[in-house]
C-alpha cells in the first residue's frame, strides 16, 4: 500500500490514506503535499532513528530530500530502497535523478536503462533517458510516411454539425468544450507544465464537468498527450476530443505572404501533425514545447483549428497589399465564389494540413481557422469604421484631434463558407469564432439582435448567433471562445447583464451555461468555454497600463482584471488555501499581531496582512459599542506611500487633520453601505487627461468614487450616437468567502459579525492604485507617460482608524487611532515581503458544479455520460 501510495503522490494525484492521524508516514506525506520537505525530512528521520525500516519511509525520505535540493541523502535513501527492493521502477527513477544532479549522469544513465529494463513503455523514464543521452539533438520523425490509398477518418463535418465515427455508424456529437491555457501562476504562458498526473487530474476533472472536448491552442509538452491517451483508454465512453490548435503571432508588416513568415506557419502545422500521430522527437525550442512525441493520439482529434484572432488592421493592409491574389485552388482545398487574399492565404493554410496528414499517415480531419465577430461576414450599422466615426464627430463639431484608440471591429470580413473542401478531404471544413457576449459593440447595439428571446428573456447573444447560422447555412460553425469571467472588475458592460467581468462564481456559471443553451438553441456545433484555470499573466485593457512592471504580472493576481479570471478552477493566493476567509472568526488571524489599538476608553484594535492578491484587515471592536447600532460608523484612512502626499484632512463629518496624507478612505455605515474612496488627485479616472498620475499634498480632504468608462462613447454608421457607460468601484460588497457556507460570494470585500464587533476587510491590490505588489511598488509618475504608468516602491501602508457615532446632542462624535494630533511616529507602516515565486492554490469554483447540472441536457453523441460528482 506505501509503494503505490508514494507513487501517486509523486506524480501529484490525490488518494486515500488509511493510516491513523498520528502516523509518522501520514504525516509526512501531507508535509510533502503541502510543498513543506524539510518538515516531512524531520518526521521521516524522526522515524528511521527509532528504529523504522518500512520501505516507504526512505522511499518518501528520497523524493523529499530532492525537493528539497538535497540530492545526495536522497542518493542514500532511494540506494537503501534498491538494495531491499532491486525491481522498484520508482525507487530507481529517483536513484538517478539524484545521481544527475549530483553531477554523476554515467552512473544515472546505468540507473535509468536497469529501471527501463524493468518497465519498457514508461514513457517518462524514455523521456528522461532521452535527454541525458542527448538523442533529440535535431528534429527527426522516426516513421516514414504511410503507403496507402485508403484514407481513415474518425470526425468530419457534417450538416451543420461534427460527426464522430462510433461502432461503424457517424453519430452527430455537439462540442461542450473546455479550452486549457496551462500557464498556473508565476509562470509565462510557454512555461507548460511538464506534470502527466496533473493533465490526468485535469483530465479527469472535465469528464466530472461532462466536457467532451478540449482545446489547446498550440503545442504542449508529450506527457500532455500521453495523459489524453490514458484517460481516453479509460473511459472511452466519455472519450474527451481533442482540437488541436497551431499558434503563430502576426507577419511583419502585415506581409501573410513573407517568405519567412509563411514557411515557419507551414512548418509548425507539420510539426503538430506529426506530434499528434506520436511521431516527432523535437529538440528544445525557446518559447515552445519539446520532447519525444511518440504516443499516437490522432485518434482522439476532433478537428483542427489554425491561427489566432487575426487583427482587423492586419487583415485590411493585407487584402489592400494582394488584391489579385485572392484564389487558391488546391488538392484538398480551395476557394469559391468571391474570396479575398487573406481567405485565400487561409485556405492555402488548411490545405497544408490536410495535405501532410492525408499523404503522409492516410488520414483526415475536419480544418479550420480562427476568427471573431471583429471578422465576421456580416454588416453592421451600428459600428462605424474609425474613419468613418472620426468625418462624423467632425461633422458634428468636435476637435479635428479627437482619437480614437480601438480596433475597427467592422473595417473587413472573413468568411469561412468562401473555402471549400474538395472531393479528396472527405473530413471537411467548418467554422469557428472566439465570441462572447459583451464585445464588439454591436452585439449589443444592433437592434436586430434584441429582438431574440430565449428562456430568460432578451438574448441579443441568441440573436447574433442566429445571424451567423444564417449565412454558414449548413456549414458546421464551432464557438471556439465564449463565457465571462468572475472577476470583480469590469471591463465591458452588456443590456442582459452578461458583463466582461463583475460575476460571482454563481453568476459566472450561470450565464455561461446560459451561453452555451444559446450556441445549442440557434443550431451551431457547440462551444468551448473560455477557460479551464484561471491564467496570472493575462492582462485586460482596462487596468493593463496600471499593472506594472509588465512581466511581474503573473506573480500576482489582479481581482479587477476580467482576464485573470475567466477559468471554471480558480487559480488563487495562498499554498494551501486562502489566506484569509471572510466569516467573522479570527482563527486564522492569530499569528498576525495586533498593528494598532486605542486606550482603555476606545478599545478597538486593527490587524494587517496580506497575500498575493489583497490586502487584509481585521478590526475588533472591544467595548460596548457595535456596528450593528444605528448611527455607528467605521472609517479607515490609508496612506499607500510618502506620508507627505495625499490629503492631510480627512472630509465632514470627521473633518480630522491628519499628519500622514491619505490617498484612500473607506467608510462603512452597515451592510448595505459600505464603499472606498480616492483622494481625487490621486484618481486615475478624473486625472486621466492631467497626467503625470500621483498622490499630491493637500488638505481638502476630497475624496470621490473610484469610476471607470467601460463602454466609450460612439457613433454609429448612420449618425446615431451611443453615449459612454461604465460604473463605480467604490461599493465594497458584504458577505462571506467561508466555502462552505450557502452564502458563499467569491467577490465579498468585507464581513460583519452578527454581533457587530468583528470586521474583515478584504482590498484588491489593484484597488488602491498597486502596480505590482510582488516588489511592492505602487502608481507615481514624475513626467506625462503615454501607456504603461511609472510607479515607486512604497515606504509602506500608515492607516487611521476611525469610529463615528451619535453623541447625546445629536452632534457626530469621532474616536481616532491614532488619537487626534499623533506625529508621524504614532503611526505604524505596514510593509509586506515579496517575492519572486507566488504561493497558490487550485480549487473548483461554484460555476463548475452549475455548468456541470446544466449543460448534460445538450446532447452530445447517445453514449455520452456525466456520471461522478
Amino acid at each position: 500500500m506505501r509503494r503505490l501510495l508514494l507513487i501517486l503522490v509523486l506524480f501529484g494525484a490525490g488518494v486515500a490514506h488509511s493510516a491513523e492521524p498520528d502516523d509518522p508516514y501520514a504525516s509526512a506525506l501531507k508535509a510533502y503535499r503541502a510543498d513543506r520537505w524539510d518538515e516531512a525530512i524531520q518526521i521521516l528521520e524522526t522515524a528511521i532513528s527509532a528504529g523504522s525500516e518500512e520501505v516507504g519511509y526512505y522511499a518518501l525520505l528520497g523524493w523529499a530530500s530532492l525537493r528539497s535540493g538535497a540530492p545526495q541523502p536522497a542518493q542514500e535513501a532511494f540506494e537503501w530502497v534498491t538494495t531491499r527492493r532491486p525491481d522498484d521502477v520508482d525507487a530507481l527513477k529517483g536513484l538517478g535523478l539524484a545521481q544527475q544532479r549530483l553531477d554523476d549522469p554515467v552512473a544515472a544513465r546505468t540507473t535509468w536503462r536497469r529501471a527501463a529494463a524493468l518497465a519498457p513503455d514508461d514513457a517518462t523514464l524514455g523521456a528522461w533517458l532521452a535527454r541525458l543521452e542527448g538523442r533529440v539533438l535535431e528534429e527527426s520523425r522516426p516513421r516514414p510516411a504511410t503507403e496507402t490509398d485508403s484514407i481513415h477518418v474518425v470526425a468530419r463535418a457534417g450538416e451543420a454539425h461534427f460527426e464522430v465515427r462510433r461502432q461503424g455508424a457517424w453519430e452527430r456529437l455537439f462540442v461542450r468544450g473546455v479550452n486549457l491555457g496551462t500557464a498556473l501562476p508565476g509562470r509565462y504562458p510557454a512555461e507548460f507544465p511538464d506534470d502527466e498526473a496533473l493533465y490526468r487530474q485535469w483530465f479527469d476533472e472535465m469528464r466530472v464537468l461532462g466536457a467532451n472536448v478540449v482545446r489547446l491552442y498550440t503545442l504542449h509538452p508529450p506527457s500532455l498527450y500521453r495523459a489524453l491517451r490514458d484517460h481516453n483508454q479509460q473511459y472511452p465512453n466519455q472519450r474527451l476530443w481533442l482540437v488541436q490548435g497551431v499558434w503563430t503571432e502576426l507577419p511583419p508588416a502585415h506581409d501573410y505572404h513573407d517568405p519567412v513568415f509563411d514557411t515557419a506557419f507551414r512548418d509548425e502545422i507539420r510539426r503538430v501533425i506529426d506530434a499528434i500521430h506520436g511521431n516527432l522527437r523535437l529538440p528544445e525550442r525557446p518559447g515552445h514545447a519539446d520532447g519525444i512525441y511518440d504516443v499516437d493520439v490522432s485518434g482522439d482529434v476532433l478537428a483542427w483549428l489554425l491561427g489566432r484572432e487575426w487583427e482587423p488592421y492586419s487583415v485590411d493592409a493585407f487584402d489592400r497589399r494582394y488584391p489579385d491574389r485572392n484564389t487558391f485552388s488546391g488538392r484538398y482545398i480551395s476557394t469559391v465564389g468571391s474570396a479575398t487574399p487573406i481567405e485565400a492565404w487561409l485556405a492555402s493554410t488548411l490545405e497544408t494540413a490536410a495535405r501532410h496528414e492525408s499523404e503522409y499517415y492516410g488520414s483526415q480531419h475536419p480544418v479550420g481557422f480562427t476568427s471573431w465577430p471583429t471578422l465576421d461576414p456580416l454588416i453592421h450599422p451600428t459600428e462605424a469604421t474609425v474613419e468613418e466615426e472620426l468625418a462624423i464627430r467632425k461633422r458634428a463639431g468636435e476637435p479635428d484631434d479627437a482619437e480614437i484608440k480601438e480596433y475597427d471591429n467592422d473595417l473587413c470580413q472573413v468568411d469561412a463558407t468562401r473555402i471549400v473542401s474538395t472531393s479528396r478531404h472527405r473530413a471537411g471544413t467548418y467554422a469557428s469564432y472566439h465570441a462572447y457576449p459583451y464585445y464588439p459593440e454591436f452585439m449589443l447595439l444592433d437592434p436586430g439582435y434584441a429582438e431574440a428571446r430565449d428562456d430568460e428573456g432578451v438574448a441579443r447573444y441568441l440573436g447574433y448567433l442566429q445571424a451567423l447560422r444564417r449565412h454558414h447555412g449548413n456549414q458546421p460553425i464551432l464557438v471556439a471562445e465564449l463565457g465571462v469571467p468572475s472577476s470583480r472588475g469590469i471591463a465591458h458592460l452588456q443590456p442582459e447583464g452578461q458583463h466582461h467581468g463583475g460575476h460571482d462564481e454563481v453568476a459566472q456559471g450561470r450565464v455561461n451555461l446560459r451561453l452555451m443553451k444559446n450556441i445549442h438553441d440557434a443550431g451551431l456545433a457547440g462551444g468551448i468555454l473560455f477557460a479551464w484555470v484561471d491564467e496570472w499573466f493575462k492582462r485586460n485593457w482596462i487596468v493593463m497600463n496600471y499593472e506594472s512592471p509588465v512581466d511581474r504580472n503573473r506573480l500576482w493576481h489582479n481581482a479587477l482584471d476580467a482576464e485573470q479570471n475567466f477559468g471554471l478552477i480558480a487559480a488563487r493566493p495562498g499554498r494551501d488555501g486562502p489566506t484569509i476567509v471572510l466569516d467573522g472568526l479570527t482563527t486564522d488571524w492569530q499569528h498576525v499581531p495586533i498593528h494598532q489599538q486605542g486606550g482603555k476608553s476606545d478599545r478597538l484594535a486593527m490587524r494587517i496582512t496580506s497575500d498575493e492578491g489583497f490586502l487584509y484587515v481585521l478590526v475588533e471592536i472591544e467595548s460596548d459599542r457595535s456596528l450593528a447600532e444605528p448611527g455607528s460608523e467605521l472609517w479607515l484612512a490609508i496612506d499607500t506611500y510618502d506620508a507627505q502626499r495625499g490629503s492631510h484632512r480627512l472630509p465632514d463629518p470627521a473633518g480630522l487633520k491628519t499628519t500622514p496624507g491619505f490617498e484612500f478612505l473607506v467608510q462603512i455605515e452597515d451592510r448595505d453601505h459600505a464603499r472606498i474612496l480616492v483622494d481625487r488627485p490621486y484618481d486615475l479616472f478624473s486625472q486621466r487627461n492631467r497626467r503625470p498620475y500621483r498622490s499630491t499634498d493637500n488638505d481638502r480632504g476630497d475624496f470621490v468614487e473610484i469610476s471607470v468608462f467601460t463602454n466609450r462613447d460612439r457613433y454609429g454608421r448612420d449618425g446615431t450616437y451611443y453615449p459612454a457607460r461604465g460604473y463605480s468601484r467604490s461599493p465594497l460588497r458584504h458577505g462571506t468567502t467561508r466555502a462552505e457556507d450557502e452564502q458563499y460570494d467569491s467577490l465579498s470585500d468585507w464581513f460583519l459579525s452578527a454581533d457587530g464587533t468583528t470586521l474583515e476587510l478584504r482590498l484588491p491590490w489593484g484597488l488602491l492604485n498597486v502596480a505590482d505588489p510582488s516588489s511592492r511598488r505602487v502608481i507615481h509618475e514624475t513626467t506625462r507617460q503615454d501607456d504603461v504608468v511609472d510607479t515607486v516602491e512604497t515606504d509602506g501602508f500608515r492607516f487611521q482608524l476611525l469610529w463615528l457615532e451619535n453623541s447625546p446632542r445629536g452632534r457626530r462624535r469621532v474616536t481616532a487611532i491614532p488619537a487626534r494630533g499623533s506625529t508621524l511616529k504614532g503611526f505604524p507602516t505596514y510593509l509586506w515581503p515579496g517575492w519572486e515565486s507566488p504561493t497558490y492554490h487550485l480549487r473548483r469554483k461554484r460555476s463548475f458544479g452549475i455548468v456541470r447540472d446544466g449543460w448534460s441536457g445538450l446532447n452530445g453523441t447517445a453514449t455520452d455520460s456525466n456520471v461522478d460528482r
